[in-house]
């Protein structure tokens, strides 16, 4: 039966298309196509990624920054705490990645950074790579250095 797998903040008030493509046996990617304005040169795609009937596992918004349809993996970053999360269908929860690879300093001192809806805190994680079972990530400390840190999938 239809149910509901959770929610996007898509903006669509004009004219709306869908396509549904599916890049495997346990996904699925919803696509939305919103064509506005006059005379409609306006577009926007959304794509939303649904593995075994879920996107993410999260009831909030966020952005995805990388996504293995074959596995279901999903890095992912929550507008508003701003830490990468790795979310794994094998595993019962993400993983918090600032926590599995920073430095117990790096840890408290981000923890302690003063929540500011405008100017959020970050956790200085961007992807480079992926190889294998192993994410290679640049990570930009709040000191000003910039080193390669790694987390092995242990499966």
């Amino acid at each position: 039966m239809p149910h509901n797998i959770g929610q996007s903040a898509v903006r669509a008030n004009q004219y709306v298309g869908m396509s549904v493509i599916h890049a495997d046996v346990h996904s699925v990617v919803l696509q939305v196509k919103h064509n506005y304005g006059e005379p409609s040169l306006g577009n926007d795609i959304y794509k939303l990624y649904i593995y075994n009937g879920k996107l993410g596992g999260l009831d909030e918004a966020y952005t995805v920054e990388y996504v293995s349809a074959t596995e279901g993996i999903l890095l992912i970053r929550p507008f508003e705490s701003r830490t990468l999360l790795l979310v794994d269908p094998n595993l019962d929860a993400p993983i918090l990645l600032y926590k599995a690879l920073l430095s117990k300093e790096e840890q408290i001192s981000f923890e302690k950074w003063e929540k500011n809806p405008t100017i959020p805190p970050e956790d200085g994680l961007q992807l480079v790579k992926r190889a294998g079972n192993t994410f290679i990530f640049k990570h930009s400390a709040l000191s000003g250095t910039v080193d390669e840190l790694t987390y092995t999938l242990t499966r």
